[in-house]
């Protein structure tokens, strides 16, 4: 009881650390599946809490995937938890790149690959990575057209 207080635990990772500390697995199976059966621990949510919480750390849901497939979610549930929250990954792949980097990438080449990278390393797609960048950069640009 004491991992489900903290934060939502998935069957899986439940079941790692309960078998960790010594607990026979036999034991630590009923256990879940009692806690599962009076609602204190449910996958599905700890996938919408998990999605939610690294999507406002402006993660993308390359990663996230990532993260949920090594805590023992399965890809039905995943994909139910992404289409319900229906998050906008543009948008949240700009936000990280204005957070990161306060000038435009302009012309040079290098400092465009480093920021795709940026963004790819957060688990966003090309498809996001490439809509992020056009968006930040037309802002720069609209931004410098009012200047000069």
């Amino acid at each position: 009881m004491n991992l489900l207080s903290r934060r939502e635990h998935s069957q899986a990772e439940l079941q790692t650390k309960l078998q960790q500390r010594g607990y026979d697995a036999a034991l630590v199976e009923q256990v879940i599946a009692r806690l599962a059966e009076r609602g204190l621990q449910s996958d599905e949510r700890f996938t919408e809490s998990f999605i939610r919480h690294r999507s406002m750390q402006r993660q993308g849901p390359m990663k996230i995937r990532a993260e949920l497939s090594k805590r023992g979610i399965r890809d039905e549930l995943m994909q139910a938890a992404f289409a319900e929250q229906a998050l906008d990954w543009v948008a949240i792949a700009t936000e990280a790149l204005a957070r990161k980097f306060n000038q435009s990438a302009g012309s040079c080449r290098k400092e465009y690959a480093r920021r795709q990278r940026f963004l790819a390393s957060r688990g966003f797609s090309m498809e996001h990575i490439r809509a992020a960048m056009a968006a930040t950069e037309s802002d720069d640009m609209e931004w410098q057209s009012a200047i000069f």
